[in-house]
């Protein structure tokens, strides 16, 4: 039997601040398919990263890799041999990506 992992992380907006839905969430997960293309994904993960998202994975079912990129502007490739995890924004998630992959 699979699993399904859900997380949601969302900051209240502050007092005088733009209206709830501005922003983007903590980590954002975006799953490529044939039709995306390299400049519409790379834009997406730059307005995730610039809207406040500290983690950002880019998902690709076909290479089976995941790329993640963090906040700090630093960036891995994970391959099927990899573990996936949350690091200090989705706090105790962590998938070897050859489930995660075998799964699909």
């Amino acid at each position: 039997m699979g699993r399904t992992w859900r997380w949601w992380s969302f900051r209240a907006p502050a007092r005088g601040s733009p209206a709830a839905g501005s922003g983007a969430p903590d980590a954002a997960v975006e799953i490529l398919s044939p039709s995306d293309t390299f400049s519409g994904i790379q834009e997406k993960t730059l307005d995730y990263l610039a809207g406040g998202a500290r983690l950002v994975w880019i998902v690709d079912p076909r290479a089976r890799t995941v790329t993640v990129f963090r906040a700090d502007g630093t960036a891995r490739l994970l391959r099927e041999t990899d573990t996936l995890n949350g690091e200090d924004v989705l706090s105790g998630f962590a998938i070897a990506l050859a489930e995660l992959f075998g799964a699909i």
